[in-house]
């Protein structure tokens, strides 16, 4: 199963401005079948996967903070590891190493990170700088997954639509709102380069005290399934296997009803109880064609989501019937070692998290840590290749 690759398939249109630069220096055959926007999406995703060295292959698991591309600096001191947060430039140097020299596979701009004309050019902007960047100076032209949290209508740029939250949608009952909310913001994410969404919230309302009640659409299950489906189905335009953007049902799986009501903590959760009520929720918007899936922070019954076979791989693949991409939420998979010690050093971390199920990190924090850590794993035979290829 090639998965991130297809989700590339959302951009993968914009490899039409590489494909003339390949087609000059091309045999009479002409350009790799990769690069043909006449052939199926499959075809061009199995041709670029055959081409690809392992060192692509693990740099397209990785999402980094678009911070990474920026100046710590002015001017530039060019270690690339801005945190983010923050307007500062796009540095040539920084988009070479991340993009190219360590082939980081997709950006994540964050809840503060504008571009310094944050307008709807200036979001266009900084995405066809970074875009451009990579398809053409990257060895096989592939381009950048872009991805943003617009869980409510896309609220970063000036005068960009704003909806209600989730929770004041859900009470409408209305899924055909739900809908054109989603649709109105797949809109003004094309506009502005965006092509991976992580909303829905599809966990449900348990519980009060939790600081991100307001992102549920409900605390039934039936309901925010019916709703989150109907606005995955406006947000991607299309099913599984065209979205027009990446939509991402979050955070699998039971997130919301920790034990005391904080966030990114413990969940003692009976597994007929998690079957039952969490996960028809996620069904909901699975079934619509969601192309991605962002797994929980929190542990769920003493196991990290983030390393948990049962949740990744049983659950969400073997009963939901899940193909598509699996993201871990922001710093999860170096929590592993750091936050849950469930193992001993940063490659440990990447191997339980990708063995269960984990396709790609968000925010690793460290992009040469992950590629180099990645690569080890499977020189040391505790990560197959042909797990990665699944991933890919």
């Amino acid at each position: 199963m090639r998965r991130i690759l297809l989700v590339v398939g959302v951009a993968i249109a914009a490899l039409a401005a590489a494909t003339l630069a390949v087609t000059a220096a091309a045999p009479a055959a002409g350009p790799p079948r990769y690069l043909d926007r006449q052939a199926p999406i499959q075809e061009r995703v199995g041709d670029l996967l055959n081409r690809m060295t392992l060192s692509e292959k693990v740099g397209q698991m990785d999402q980094i903070v678009i911070g990474k591309l920026r100046a710590p600096t002015e001017p530039a001191n060019g270690d690339c590891n801005n945190a983010g947060g923050n307007h500062d430039p796009l540095q040539t140097s920084c988009l070479q190493r991340v993009l190219v020299d360590y082939n980081t596979g997709s950006i994540l701009s964050g809840g503060t990170d504008n571009p310094a004309d944050n307008t709807g050019h200036g979001w266009a902007e900084q995405y066809n700088t970074i875009q451009h960047y990579a398809i053409d100076h990257s060895r096989l032209h592939i381009p950048v997954i872009y991805g943003v949290d617009a869980v409510h209508g896309f609220g970063h740029p000036y005068e960009a639509t704003l909806f209600p939250q989730s929770i004041g949608m859900g009470a409408t009952w209305d899924t055909e709102l739900a809908q054109a909310a989603g649709a109105a913001t797949r809109e003004q994410l094309l506009a502005t380069g965006g092509n991976w969404d992580f909303a829905p919230v599809q966990d449900l309302a348990r519980d009060n005290r939790w600081g991100r009640y307001y992102e549920t659409w409900a605390e039934e299950p039936e309901l925010a399934a019916a709703l989150g489906g109907a606005n995955i189905r406006g947000l991607q335009g299309g099913g599984f296997d065209s979205p027009q953007v990446a939509a991402t049902v979050k955070h699998f799986a039971g997130y919301s009803e920790s034990i005391n009501g904080h966030d990114r903590v413990e969940a003692q959760l009976p597994i007929r109880y998690l079957q039952d009520i969490f996960l028809p929720a996620y069904a909901g918007g699975i079934d619509a064609g969601a192309a991605t899936v962002m797994v929980d922070s929190g542990s769920i019954n003493n196991v990290p989501a983030t390393a948990s076979h049962f949740l990744l791989t049983e659950e969400l693949r073997q009963r939901l019937g899940f193909k598509g991409v699996v993201i871990s939420d922001y710093g999860d998979v170096p929590a592993l070692q750091n936050a849950y010690h469930i193992a001993s050093d940063f490659p440990g971390a990447i191997a339980k998290a990708v063995n269960a199920g984990v396709d790609v990190s968000m925010t690793p924090f460290d992009y040469v840590r992950w590629n180099n850590g990645l690569i080890q794993d499977v020189q040391n035979g505790l990560v197959s290749e042909k797990r990665i290829d699944d991933s890919v």
